[in-house]
């Protein structure tokens, strides 16, 4: 009865530490393409970890944004994460999709990026690689020709199954820049936090 009684799941009072992340998907740069983009962007993170408020599954997705002259999509779309723990492993993860529309307005999955967002209070400007699955020869082919790069069949390799992740040969696609602003709660209470040697 005791041990049901501990496994009840916590309220937000319950946690020792709170973690504020502020800011935003600002940009794209290092795509090749010339026709529009935008990002969607998921969290994922452990089991000590909660969204406050409650998580919502909704990843969060950018409009669509054609290149300038300086071929830099920007998005500025808002970042604004606020989350309770006790610990610091798990910490939250963002994985990336960047999806492409073309001249024709269809939709398609043009690659994928995994992102760590920081665990130290500051201001942080992420670059975020993405990357695709390089496909056979016909693959390749009919998404030069007809548009559809390949994609993963088992999304389970951009951060769950890094065995799988290892079988998958890519190919670099660009860069998504997140710019954002962490304030810690109470994290000099219960943690030592490390500072750098002067």
């Amino acid at each position: 009865m005791i041990e049901s009684i501990r496994e009840i799941d916590k309220l937000p009072g319950d946690y020792k530490t709170e973690i504020h992340y502020i800011g935003q998907i600002l940009e794209g740069r290092g795509f090749d393409t010339d026709i529009g983009l935008q990002c969607e962007v998921q969290l994922e993170y452990g089991e000590s970890w909660m969204e406050l408020p409650q998580k919502s599954d909704t990843p969060m997705q950018t409009q669509t944004s054609y290149p300038g002259k300086d071929e830099i999509f920007v998005w500025c779309h808002p970042v604004d994460l606020h989350f309770a723990t006790d610990s610091i492993f798990g910490s939250p993860k963002l994985l990336i999709r960047v999806w492409r529309l073309d001249d024709l307005g269809r939709i398609d999955l043009f690659s994928y990026g995994v992102c760590s967002l920081p665990c130290t209070t500051g201001y942080f400007m992420l670059n975020c690689p993405t990357w695709r699955p390089i496909g056979n020869w016909r693959d390749e082919a009919m998404s030069f020709f007809v548009g559809g790069p390949p994609k993963l069949t088992n999304e389970d390799a951009l951060n769950k199954n890094l065995d799988l992740r290892k079988k998958v040969k890519t190919v670099s696609s660009g860069s998504v820049y997140i710019e954002l602003e962490v304030l810690l709660k109470n994290f000099e209470k219960h943690w030592t936090i490390s500072k750098p040697l002067s």
